[in-house]
């Protein structure tokens, strides 16, 4: 509930605001200008979360940003995980890399069956970047990886890693199949 009224306050922010600047702009004259200028800048950062706000009203929780934390925490070490994204952290801190950058997009979220009930799947397409330490060299990993997440009953886990972001499509139509089932 308090999510829907966040979104709201941001609509109503973001016009209130667009609507002052825009009043203001009727009325200028050169000395008010740099004014003008300043407040029409602060109505990016409203429009901004307005846009997520309504994204998120119409696609639902996608938890980008919670899944760049879990993940950017795991990848540098400073946390342990699943065994799987542990051993991509493993495998690159071995020879010497340490994660540069990291992104997560959302590629596909609805339902999933999962113990005889439908719960919330989101697959995520995560890019990093790694640089050698000593060789400075930069190399890029991607990786598909899913959450189910079950809000009401507090629920959520990692469902799998899928290593092979070049199978994107096959992935994402057999987690569809599965949330037919």
């Amino acid at each position: 509930m308090t999510y829907i009224i966040l979104n709201a306050f941001g609509f109503f922010l973001f016009f209130v605001v667009a609507g002052f600047s825009a009043a203001l702009l009727l009325k200028t004259n050169g000395k008010h200008i740099i004014k003008v200028i300043v407040l029409s800048t602060l109505t990016v950062f409203p429009g901004y979360l307005a846009w997520n706000c309504f994204r998120g009203m119409i696609q639902g929780e996608l938890y980008e940003n919670e899944t760049y934390v879990h993940l950017k925490k795991i990848l540098s070490g400073d946390e342990s995980g699943s065994i799987g994204v542990m051993a991509i952290y493993a495998g690159y801190n071995a020879y010497g890399f340490e994660l540069e950058s990291i992104d997560v997009d959302n590629i596909w979220s609805g339902k999933i069956k999962f113990n005889d009930k439908k719960i919330p799947y989101n697959l995520y397409e995560v890019n990093t970047l790694w640089r050698n330490r000593a060789k400075g060299i930069k190399e890029k990993k991607c990786f598909l990886y899913s959450w189910a997440n079950d809000i009401e009953n507090e629920y959520r886990r990692e469902i799998q890693l899928f290593n092979d972001c070049d199978k994107k499509e096959d992935t994402i139509s057999k987690v569809i199949a599965n949330s037919k089932n």
